[in-house]
């Protein structure tokens, strides 16, 4: 499991004239970023590469916290530990896994959250096994476009 963790930012020296340091956020109201720092986002998928991708992705949108997990059991365990609030989740999670719909499945079965399934499947069987076990999930094709990606992390947060 990884956790992601932002590098601290430069700060202005003491002797930095006042507005000569880096460019501050806007207020919330103007920024769709503000508040993603708080966001806990969970990524099952078992290729590692895709889910590093992902969680790259996030911290260039301002998510602090992100963990990994690689298959279902995981994907439980992890859950129960980190509390997220958003789960990415591919449909394929490899031969000795249940599949990503089974898994969102258990998860909503302890609590609800927030699903995005991000899946190379988007035949309608893939899409009712998805929809039939996480209703309110929404569905992103592989390859993910980061900009609607965005879009739905940013959309979709609770305030």
């Amino acid at each position: 499991m990884l956790t992601t963790r932002l590098a601290d930012k430069a700060r202005p020296s003491p002797d930095t004239p006042a507005g000569a340091g880096p460019p501050t956020r806007p207020a919330e109201a103007d920024d769709p970023h503000a508040g993603l720092e708080e966001l806990k986002v969970m990524i099952v998928d078992d290729e590692f590469l895709a889910a590093w991708h992902l969680q790259a992705l996030l911290e260039d949108m301002g998510v602090v916290h992100s963990e990994l997990a690689h298959d279902g059991p995981s994907a439980l365990a992890t859950a129960r530990r980190f509390q997220p609030d958003l789960v990415l989740m591919d449909m394929n999670l490899g031969a000795a896994s249940f599949d990503g719909a089974e898994t969102a499945r258990r998860l909503l079965a302890e609590r609800p959250l927030r699903l995005i399934f991000i899946t190379a499947y988007g035949d309608p069987g893939t899409l009712d096994l998805i929809h039939t076990a996480a209703p309110d999930a929404d569905v992103l094709i592989k390859p993910a476009n980061p900009a609607r990606l965005r879009d739905l992390v940013v959309g979709g947060r609770r305030h």
